[in-house]
C-alpha cells in the first residue's frame, strides 16, 4: 500500500502513515496519490459530507516526536472525528473517534496551544541536569520543553464536552471549518 500523501509504502494493514500522517483509506484506489489532500479542505464528489484533515506534528529530522491526526466529517447535523496520537515514532495511542451535534455546540475557538506536561517534564529534567552536569538529561530537557511549545488547536465546547483538535495549519483553514459549522448552527459564539 502507497500512502495517498507521500508515495510511502506501507504495510496494507495500516491506517495513517508514519511519515506523515495522513489517514490512509483502504479501498481498490488506494495506491493511487490523490494531490487534494494538503492539510485540509477536500470534499467528496460521492456525497455532500465535507472532510477535514488536521495534522499537527514535532519531529526532530525524520523522527516524530509527537504527532496527532484529526480527521473531521461533517455528515447532516453532526461532525464525527476521528484522533490517531503517534509518540516517538513507533508508540500509537488507540484512534479516538468522537461525535459531535452541531446544533449542541457553544463555542468553537481557535486557541494557542501548550502542552503543558511536556513544559514541566522538561523543566524537571533542566534543573537536574544543571545541578549534576549530565549532558543527557539537558538534552532531554531541550526537547521537552521545545515538543511543548506553542501550536494552534481549535476547542469545540458543547454542553458536555470539550474537543480539541491541534493542527499546524493557517487561521484561513479554521475560518473554513467555523464557517461549516455556522451554516449548520448559526447561534454558537466563535473566538478567533
Amino acid at each position: 500500500m502507497l500512502c495517498t500523501n507521500c508515495g510511502l509504502a506501507l504495510p496494507n494493514d495500516s491506517k495513517f502513515c508514519s511519515k506523515c500522517g495522513t489517514k490512509l483509506e483502504n479501498d481498490a484506489n488506494v495506491g493511487e496519490i490523490k494531490t487534494d489532500i494538503d492539510k485540509i479542505d477536500s470534499i467528496s464528489s460521492e456525497s455532500s459530507d465535507i472532510y477535514y484533515n488536521f495534522l499537527h506534528r514535532k519531529s526532530l529530522g525524520s523522527l516524530i516526536i509527537k504527532m496527532t491526526g484529526s480527521d473531521a466529517t461533517f455528515n447532516n447535523n453532526s461532525i464525527d472525528i476521528e484522533q490517531q496520537k503517534v509518540f516517538l515514532y513507533f508508540f500509537k495511542k488507540a484512534p479516538k473517534k468522537i461525535k459531535v451535534n452541531i446544533p449542541d455546540i457553544k463555542l468553537v475557538q481557535l486557541k494557542k496551544d501548550l502542552d503543558i506536561s511536556d513544559l514541566i517534564f522538561g523543566s524537571i529534567f533542566l534543573i537536574f541536569g544543571l545541578l549534576t552536569f549530565a549532558i543527557p538529561l539537558l538534552l532531554i530537557s531541550g526537547l521537552l520543553l521545545w515538543s511543548g511549545s506553542t501550536g494552534k488547536r481549535i476547542e469545540i465546547k458543547t454542553s458536555n464536552d470539550t474537543i480539541k483538535i491541534p493542527f499546524d495549519g493557517s487561521k484561513k483553514d479554521a475560518h473554513e471549518f467555523f464557517k461549516n459549522i455556522e451554516s449548520i448552527n448559526p447561534n454558537f459564539i466563535k473566538s478567533y
